[in-house]
Parts: structure tokens; C-alpha cells; sequence
């Protein structure tokens, strides 16, 4: 058996968190890759609502828009929320995962606010 040195317990110590960064970025692999586009149409949508709403025009179908992503991010939020319930909770606190909980609930958010009465 090998000596317990400060060591050998700092390199087990970071072999450990490797393995739970690895397993809370796989559990959210399918989120990240929808997350990015989700925030960039958000700010889009945003935007062109804000201006239709300034030049007093309609801006039915750019809600509309929103709601469908609203609806798609809700759905992997919900995906997510399943995961959690299978991780062990070291992952599922893990920076990595909560980082794209944090940015699913940027993105509904933001669709949240082109929609009409926001």
C-alpha cells in the first residue's frame, strides 16, 4: 500500500474532482448544446420585440417564436431536473452543472420577456 503522503492525498483529491467534472459535464451535454442558441435567439427576439413595440407595431409572431423556445427549454429544464434525481450529489452540486441550470433559467428568462404583458 502506498504511503499516505500530502502528496499522494492532493492527487487523489484532484483525481476525484476530475471524475465528478467529467460526470456533471456529461449529464449536461445535451443542454450546453442547445443553451448557446437558445441565449443568442433570446437576445434577438428581445430586441425585435422592443423595437415593434416602440414603433407600435405588431409583434405576434416574434412572441410566438419565444413561446415555442420558451416551451423547448422548459422541456430540457425538466430533463435536467430528472438528472439530478439520478446523480450522486457531488455532481449534480458541481460548478459545471450548475452552471447550465443557471443558464437554462437565463434563457426561459429572457423568452419570458418578449412575450406580451412583460
Amino acid at each position: 500500500m502506498p504511503r499516505r503522503t500530502e502528496e499522494w492525498v492532493r492527487q487523489r483529491a484532484e483525481q476525484v474532482e476530475v471524475g465528478l467534472a467529467r460526470q456533471a459535464v456529461d449529464a449536461v451535454v445535451p443542454a450546453r448544446r442547445k443553451v448557446g442558441h437558445w441565449q443568442v435567439q433570446a437576445v434577438r427576439l428581445r430586441a425585435i420585440a422592443a423595437r415593434r413595440r416602440a414603433d407600435g407595431q405588431p409583434f405576434g409572431e416574434i412572441a410566438e417564436a419565444a413561446s415555442i423556445m420558451l416551451a423547448d427549454i422548459e422541456e430540457e429544464r425538466r430533463a435536467l431536473e430528472q438528472k439530478v434525481s439520478e446523480l450522486p450529489p457531488e455532481v449534480a452540486s458541481h460548478s459545471r452543472f450548475q452552471d447550465v441550470v443557471r443558464a437554462l433559467a437565463s434563457a426561459s428568462d429572457a423568452m419570458r420577456s418578449v412575450l406580451p404583458g412583460n
